[in-house]
């Protein structure tokens, strides 16, 4: 044994406590920026299709990826969420921030198709959906979620 605590999973909340606790948000230092931004530069060389980029296309720095880590880790425990602020949205184009978040994205798991028309990314927005119809999706309508 190490001597080292396992840290407790995550755990069931309510919306107050998140508005109290801000725990769960983490903001990027200017070192983890610039390891995104050179990620993202990166990435942009490749001209790669999304489906076959690895983490390899997406390369971060040391600072970058303790941040993705520390991000991920937090949501194994405590309120199961994170919210990682700062990334420079206001000089990336939406390409770029979609990338930025795809390759993210190869650091922590496997993509998979969000819907039956196989897209891996979609905008969460009311685009007049309805999601309790079949095939309907939450995320394209502005309905209460059960």
């Amino acid at each position: 044994m190490t001597g080292q605590h396992p840290l407790p999973p995550p755990r069931a909340w309510h919306a107050d406590e998140l508005r109290q606790d801000h725990s769960w948000i983490q903001h990027l230092s200017a070192d983890e920026i610039a390891g995104f931004d050179i990620a993202l530069a990166h990435a942009r060389m490749t001209a790669k299709e999304w489906l076959d980029m690895t983490e390899a296309d997406f390369p971060l720095n040391d600072a970058a990826l303790a941040a993705v880590h520390r991000a991920f880790a937090s949501t194994q425990t405590g309120f199961g969420v994170c919210l990682l602020k700062g990334f420079p949205v206001g000089r990336w184009s939406v390409d770029d921030s979609r990338l930025v978040h795809w390759g993210v994205g190869l650091h922590v798991g496997v993509a998979r198709p969000q819907n039956r028309a196989s897209q891996v990314m979609n905008d969460v927005r009311d685009e007049g959906g309805n999601y309790k119809v079949k095939g309907g999706r939450g995320y394209n309508t502005n309905a209460g979620l059960d």
